[in-house]
């Protein structure tokens, strides 16, 4: 799975998104903008990485009969894995996109309430609204992605093998899986 095939979906999200919001008086990476749009978008990847997270690892683990098939009819280890890293993508984004779909409809966002109730006119509130649920859904799919990728990258060695004994069974401290993260990206 090529993660940059993924680029012109961001680029086009980010472009649309972007002139939408207006920065009239401060630009966006003044603290009091930047850090609340920051928070609600760290907020909102971090429960589509959770998601990602664990479904790859149960994936490879449950499909791995199947992945050493296709590696052992000559499939590269990107195209042995693909299926799995597409479903693991579609588990992890669901939420987002299902949010995103009843926005306004059926869920009123507090963010866009508290800005009509403080007195600002409601196409603006609307607008911004709109801006940063676009941004959430973009970030959320950009990190999935990036979780994805590097979970493959670490459950599937450079030979193309499945390292089942990088799956513990026991709870994985923060530390560690950071630790096991950050070698299988130096060494490629």
């Amino acid at each position: 799975m090529h993660l940059f095939r993924f680029a012109p979906l961001l680029r086009y999200t980010v472009a649309l998104t972007v002139p939408t919001c207006k920065c009239e008086k401060s630009c966006f990476w003044t603290p009091p903008i930047f850090v609340p749009v920051m928070g609600m978008l760290l907020g909102n990847a971090m429960g589509s990485v959770s998601v990602a997270t664990t479904a790859s690892i149960e994936a490879v683990e449950l499909q791995q009969h199947i992945i050493e098939t296709r590696l052992s009819f000559g499939a590269s280890g990107s195209e042995a894995i693909r299926h799995v890293a597409v479903k693991v993508a579609h588990t992890a984004i669901l939420p987002t996109l299902t949010q995103l779909s009843v926005m306004g409809i059926i869920n009123i966002p507090g963010m866009m309430t508290g800005q009509i109730i403080a007195g600002t006119p409601i196409h603006d509130a609307v607008i911004v609204q709109i801006c940063i649920m676009f941004m959430a859904t973009a970030s959320s799919v950009f990190s999935v992605l990036l979780v994805i990728r590097t979970c493959m990258r670490i459950l599937m060695d450079s030979h193309h093998r499945i390292r089942a004994d990088r799956i513990s069974k026991s709870e994985m401290s923060l530390m560690q899986l950071g630790k096991s993260a950050i070698c299988c990206c130096i060494r490629g």
